[in-house]
């Protein structure tokens, strides 16, 4: 699975990147299993590759996470939660949800 975050460079935050993400990813399990599970990505909205998963009513004002499988089928796409807790709880579903 790709996990890939999507961010505005050309925001004046960075779409909050630092800050959400760094909370979502803030425990050392939900490191280890994004390393263990995904293939990590963080990508400028600007590039066309990634346009397609960004919604037309999502001005980015927080990054945003889009998980895809290995046949490249979304299955998650949604703003990064600034919440470790959350993050833990998601990747273990979608780990959960693929294996």
């Amino acid at each position: 699975m790709v996990f890939l975050v999507i961010y505005d460079d050309n925001h004046p935050t960075k779409s909050k990147l630092f800050y959400s993400l760094g909370c979502f990813m803030d425990y050392f399990t939900t490191k280890n299993l994004v390393e263990d599970h995904f293939i990590p990505a963080i990508v400028k909205s600007s590039s066309k590759k990634v346009m397609q998963y960004i919604p037309e009513d999502d001005p980015l004002e927080n990054c945003r996470l889009v998980v895809l499988s290995k046949s490249g089928d979304v299955l998650l796409s949604e703003g990064v939660y600034a919440n470790p807790d959350e993050g833990l709880k998601r990747i273990r579903s979608l780990i959960a949800k693929n294996v």
